[in-house]
C-alpha cells in the first residue's frame, strides 16, 4: 500500500471469456482508484484499455 493513489480514473474492459457481467467481446465500463498495485498470477478474463 502506498500513501498516494497509483491509479485513478475510468477504464473499459473487453471480455475475453464469458462471465456473469457480459459475453465475450462485450465492453464493460467502470472507475478505479487504488493505493496499491499487484501482479496477477492467473490468466486474464478481460482486457483493459
Amino acid at each position: 500500500m502506498g500513501k498516494r493513489l497509483t491509479r485513478f480514473g475510468y477504464c473499459e474492459a473487453r471480455l475475453c471469456m464469458p462471465t456473469l457481467l457480459a459475453a465475450p467481446g462485450e465492453i464493460v465500463r467502470g472507475h478505479e482508484f487504488h493505493y496499491s498495485d499487484f501482479i496477477p498470477e492467473t490468466p486474464a478474463v478481460y482486457g483493459l484499455s
